[in-house]
């Protein structure tokens, strides 16, 4: 058997073995996606109904939310009948995580879809087998837009560092086809390498953090590296935002459509880019409001998302705390799904300046604390400052923290941190109540940086 044809097979066996309709959605999405914006909205509306009475009946979290708010989920007549229900934030949804109970139709099989913390408090939410066959489906039609296909081998732009990468995700990376870049392979030392090993995968489309994607591409303009036999199909940034002239520049040198997708580990995607320029909301997946916010620009609001088929662990009007608008254009393309634009929030600076000139993503430290919450310290937020190169401050605001996890949590911090920098760095721990985040409707920032960088520039997505 072909072995092109063999790695497009391997992932329809996988969601056969775990009983996930992950084709047949697709096929549904394909079509749906057709529909003119009124009849989107009722399959919403649909989805919405059975998502409300399921969340009442069985999770006693939202049954008294719904009563507090003097509201039963039979009252819903209309998509706007939403507002009548209080926002979840994310400290809420470390309660609910708490207290879920999986019954009727959610019982089985779950997904763990934990958060690295980019929005400064490590989260985990769990999703039925339905809602995750759903959510992949969403991803074949979005990417079969610019003809990747299951299976195509991807240049995965990430921020974990592969010394860190288990032999689970290592086996994980091997059965989906992909390799994996962190920022470590981008310095200048070890540029013509990766750069090799990429050519020598011969990749498909890439995907990543934004900042890691255009590290690349600044690097191979750079220095001259040739790039015609990347021969990709799309490029895909996500994450983090991007400026016109950084997707200019990475279009250029890749040869090819750089393209936005806009989601949360929560729930997965929210919007993608669109060939004619759109920037297509997940209509039939997530129902995404925009709210008023005292700080948002003109015509633009805070987003609001609600996941419509999650019913192990609903989110329901949860607040991500970045800012867009919603277009009332139509794309040339002829789709039907909904548009969002001006979106923002999302900080490009994302990098650690080392002393030696390196760049290292911040998203790499973001793991520690995803790895120490995993093992029960209880830390509900953090944040890094770079205060200056080879000095960071690091707070944390824990619920509750004895004096010797405290020391634990310090001499950890210190060590792992120093070997990921791959160099002595002095490294302060606070502990806080609180962290102050930004204004209201602006997105936290896990990492500032108190240093001038001219690769860290204000955030705009498109």
């Amino acid at each position: 058997m072909d072995s092109r044809l063999a790695r497009h097979m391997v992932l329809p066996f996988l969601h056969g073995l775990r009983r996930e309709s992950v084709g047949r959605y697709a096929r549904e999405l394909n079509q749906s996606q057709w529909l003119a914006q009124p009849a989107l909205a009722a399959i919403q509306l649909s989805r919405l109904r059975n998502l409300l009475s399921y969340a009442f009946q069985h999770h006693p979290f939202y049954k008294n939310r719904f009563q507090e708010a003097g509201f039963h989920p039979a009252d819903l007549s209309s998509l706007s009948d939403l507002s009548r229900l209080p926002l979840l934030e994310k400290t809420d949804v470390v309660e609910l995580s708490k207290s879920i109970i999986c019954s009727g139709p959610a019982l089985g099989r779950r997904t763990k879809r934990q958060t690295a913390g980019s929005s400064g408090r490590p989260m985990v939410v769990y999703a039925d087998r339905d809602t995750s066959a759903r959510s992949l489906a969403a991803r074949v039609r979005f990417q079969s837009w610019f003809g990747i296909l299951p299976g195509d081998r991807q240049a995965r732009f990430w921020g974990r560092p592969l010394v860190q990468a288990t032999t689970l995700e290592r086996s994980k990376d091997l059965l989906l086809n992909r390799i994996r870049i962190d920022s470590s392979h981008l310095n200048r030392s070890a540029i013509s390498n990766t750069h090799d090993r990429i050519l020598g995968f011969r990749p498909n489309y890439g995907y990543g953090y934004t900042s890691l994607l255009l590290a690349y591409a600044e690097t191979l303009s750079e220095l001259g590296l040739p790039t015609s036999k990347l021969d990709l199909k799309a490029v895909i940034f996500t994450s983090e935002s991007c400026l016109s002239h950084q997707r200019g520049l990475m279009s250029k040198t890749f040869g090819c459509p750089v393209v936005p997708e806009y989601g949360c580990s929560e729930v997965d995607i929210i919007a993608f880019g669109c060939p004619h320029g759109g920037f297509h909301l997940n209509a039939e997946n997530v129902l995404v409001e925009v709210i008023p916010c005292g700080d948002a620009p003109p015509g633009s609001g805070e987003v609001i998302v609600t996941d419509l088929n999650n019913l192990m662990m609903p989110l329901i009007r949860y607040r991500l705390g970045d800012l867009a608008a919603l277009s009332g254009s139509t794309c040339s393309c002829g789709r039907g799904l909904p548009m969002l634009e001006h979106l923002s929030g999302r900080s490009q600076g994302q990098f650690i300046l080392t002393a030696r000139g390196d760049r290292v993503h911040s998203q790499t430290l973001a793991y520690l604390f995803e790895n120490l919450a995993s093992e029960g310290f209880p830390l509900q937020q953090f944040q890094i400052v770079q205060l200056a190169v080879g000095h960071l401050r690091v707070l944390i605001a824990p619920e509750e923290v004895s004096r010797a996890d405290r020391q634990i949590i310090t001499d950890r911090i210190q060590e792992e941190a120093t070997a990921l920098l791959a160099e002595s760095c002095r490294i302060e721990v606070e502990f806080r109540n609180d962290i102050d985040g930004n204004r209201e409707g602006r997105k936290f920032r896990h990492f500032e940086s108190l240093l001038p960088d001219p690769h860290q520039t204000d955030p705009e997505i498109r």
